[in-house]
């Protein structure tokens, strides 16, 4: 969904109508109105992709790295690309080592020009486009930014891509900030926006894909 110019996602799924990170959240994101969703994958003890945020689960608290998948009885990455293949999907890397399946899995299922798989951490953003330049990548961050990292700039000095993406938090997506996407050529995906005038805010200032707890709210605005 494009309608007035921007992307507007679940923030995994649409958590106050059901529990985060769920195939329930997801379902109910895209039918309120949702071009799709954001979520978490981490790794469970043997191997599997498994759709979380937090390193354990709350009930019962299992350690999801120490415990088996089937034990945790959490949504399997493949499961969700599957069944919303067709949505726009924000694939966020919890934990290093995961990336090349993500990218792999994503890429079999997923149309290219309706993904982006991001992180925090900088170092899985770039064995993401060192495993496959041509997935779109976003970086996460939460602290202002006068400069964009090193990492960036000397990638595109080498005539390199780096990201797609810039990912603020929207408390620090500044006009400042804005320029430096427009010069760089990159988009820019912000997240929690979870009021009107911050969605007026952050779309003043280039924001192309908004993350949302409540996209049934939203969804009533485009």
């Amino acid at each position: 969904m494009r309608a007035s110019g921007y992307i507007l996602l679940g923030h995994r799924g649409s958590p106050h109508q059901a529990p985060e990170n769920t195939m329930a959240s997801f379902h109910k994101a895209i039918e309120v109105g949702a071009a799709g969703f954001e979520f978490d994958v981490r790794r469970s003890r043997d191997g599997a992709l498994v759709i979380i945020h937090d390193p354990r689960t709350r009930r019962p608290r299992l350690n999801v790295r120490r415990t088996a998948a089937a034990k945790l009885g959490l949504p399997l990455l493949e499961d969700v690309l599957r069944e919303f293949r067709g949505a726009w999907l924000d694939i966020e890397i919890k934990v290093p080592g995961i990336e090349r399946e993500v990218v792999e899995l994503a890429k079999r299922h997923l149309d290219r020009s309706r993904y982006v798989i991001t992180s925090f951490r900088a170092k899985s953003v770039r064995e993401i486009k060192r495993l496959s330049p041509e997935t779109p990548a976003g970086w996460l961050f939460k602290r202002p930014l006068l400069l964009l990292p090193r990492w960036i700039t000397r990638a595109e000095k080498r005539g390199q891509r780096p990201i797609e993406y810039l990912c603020p938090h929207h408390t620090v997506l500044t006009r400042h900030l804005s320029r430096m996407a427009k010069k760089h050529n990159l988009g820019i995906i912000t997240w929690t926006v979870n009021r009107p005038a911050t969605l007026k805010r952050v779309r003043e200032r280039g924001a192309q894909v908004v993350i949302t707890n409540f996209p049934d709210r939203f969804a009533r605005l485009k």
